[in-house]
This record gives structure tokens, C-alpha cells and sequence, in this order.
């Protein structure tokens, strides 16, 4: 009598371990978690609700079924989204910006409790929206179109910054991927770009020719300065200095010097190979 009581203690002990490891293998999912790099857990406690003091780091993690783990990315991550905005002369146009951010990792907790796994669609895409709208206003077509992007970015970024602060999500950069105009107005500024830069053009070309006849003057005054003082044209001087180059030349010539002071020398090839018959 005693033995059999003790084979059906033990036979309820080996139904019992077989049950808690099927229901251990069946719930293995809920209570044994793992957490990939660059991730941290969030607790929801079944009684306590959210644990918001606590984040559970990469690798595994082990939970009582009945309770669930959030997983979040905290590592660096970019969301691009495209809008319609108004410029300061209520002109719409399409804008896409990227923005890159990262969550703090010790404020995940309170990020589950009140904006949910979701916050990126809850709370980052419109304050990026409305601090793009806000400062995008502020500019005319052409200037966005001529305007150093880079500051205009830089704007866009500050003012989110003010509105997330560093206590939850951290806003690294805005940057802007494109900004399409209306074709109409996207004509009109490139032909106005185009025909200032040949109002620039023709100013140079002016300028150039400026200091072109402020040349010729230059040289006029030494020409004349020299015919005042050496009594000698500057146009023989000039044939002189042509002969005297000419002179050295290995060819046979002969140099028939003029009349007076004021003729040109003359110079005679003599090469009769290079007479023509």
C-alpha cells in the first residue's frame, strides 16, 4: 500500500515537470527574451503597468509571461517625409525633408507610457512638419531657390530642437532632399538667374574694356612722351628694331637703310633658293 502510494507521488511529480516544460517550451517566446544590439526593453508589468525607471539592456532576458517586452531602436535613425508648404507669399510648394535622431535610451520608459511604440508617427513627423512649415514661411520662392540651403536647414533643425528638447528624442539634423517649385515660377527664376548672370557678364566685359583704353592711354602718352624727346617716329623706331631681329637671321639679305631719318629700312633677300623662277 505504501509503495503504491509513493509510485502515484512520483508519477505526480513527472506529470507535473512535464507540464511546466510544455507550458515552459510553449511560452518560451514570453519568457525568455531576446534584446538585438542596439535595442533596449521596456517592462509592462500585468499590476505595476509600465516600469518606466528600468530599461533592459541588449542580449537576453528572462520574464514572467504575463508580462510583456517592448523593444526599441536607440540607435542613431533617419525618417524622411514629404510635404506641402506655404511659402511668405502663399505660394504652395512640395518639400522632402530627412531628419536623423536618436531616442534617449534612459527615457524610453516614458516614451512607451505616453506616446507608444508609434511616437516616430505621433510626435516626430508633425513637430518636424510644423517647425518646416514655420520657417519655410518666412521665405519667398527665389529665395528658397538662391538661399544657402545649409542655414535654411540649420533653422529648421534649431527650432526643433526647442520643441523636443534633450530629454526624450534627440534631433541631430534636418536636411532638405528637394524642393520642387511650381514649373511656372521654377521658369520665371531660373531666367532671371540666367539673365543676371549676363548682366554680370557684360559688366565684365565692360570693365575689361576699361582698363583695355586705360592702356591705350598709358602707351599713347609713352609714345608720344618718346617722339617728344628722341625726335624719332615710333613707327621707324620700330621697323629698326624688326631689322635689327631680322639681321640675325642665318639667310642672306641685304639691308637698304632709307634716305632721310624717317624712312624704313629696306631688306633684300639674296637666297636664290628662295627665288622663284
Amino acid at each position: 500500500m505504501r509503495k503504491k502510494a509513493l509510485n502515484s507521488y512520483y508519477r505526480n511529480i513527472s506529470i507535473f515537470i512535464l507540464l511546466l516544460l510544455f507550458f515552459v517550451i510553449l511560452l518560451s517566446n514570453k519568457i525568455i527574451i531576446q534584446i538585438p544590439a542596439g535595442h533596449v526593453g521596456v517592462l509592462y508589468h500585468l499590476t505595476k503597468g509600465t516600469i518606466t525607471d528600468k530599461v533592459y539592456a541588449e542580449g537576453l532576458s528572462i520574464i514572467w509571461p504575463v508580462h510583456t517586452m517592448n523593444i526599441y531602436d536607440v540607435r542613431k535613425q533617419i525618417v524622411e517625409q514629404e510635404m506641402d508648404v506655404l511659402t511668405e507669399d502663399g505660394l504652395k510648394i512640395n518639400i522632402s525633408v530627412v531628419t536623423r535622431f536618436q531616442p534617449v535610451r534612459d527615457s524610453i520608459g516614458i516614451i512607451h507610457k505616453h506616446l507608444g511604440m508609434d511616437y516616430i508617427n505621433v510626435i516626430l513627423k508633425p513637430e518636424i512638419e510644423s517647425a518646416t512649415r514655420k520657417i519655410i514661411s518666412a521665405y519667398e520662392p527665389e529665395e528658397l531657390y538662391t538661399h544657402n540651403r545649409a542655414e535654411i536647414e540649420n533653422e529648421i533643425t534649431q527650432d526643433s530642437k526647442i520643441e523636443f528638447g534633450k530629454e526624450d528624442i534627440i534631433v541631430d539634423d534636418i536636411m532638405i532632399k528637394n524642393i520642387e517649385l511650381p514649373t511656372l515660377i521654377a521658369n520665371a527664376i531660373e531666367s532671371k538667374l540666367e539673365q543676371e548672370q549676363k548682366n554680370l557678364e557684360y559688366e565684365y566685359i565692360l570693365l575689361k574694356e576699361e582698363k583695355e583704353a586705360d592702356r591705350k592711354l598709358i602707351e599713347a602718352r609713352g609714345i608720344k612722351k618718346f617722339n617728344d624727346s628722341s625726335g624719332i617716329s615710333i613707327v621707324t623706331w620700330k621697323g629698326i628694331e624688326a631689322t635689327v631681329e631680322l639681321s640675325k637671321s642665318n639667310n642672306a639679305k641685304v639691308v637698304v637703310v632709307g634716305n632721310d631719318s624717317k624712312s624704313l629700312p629696306i631688306i633684300l633677300n639674296t637666297d636664290s633658293s628662295k627665288t622663284k623662277n
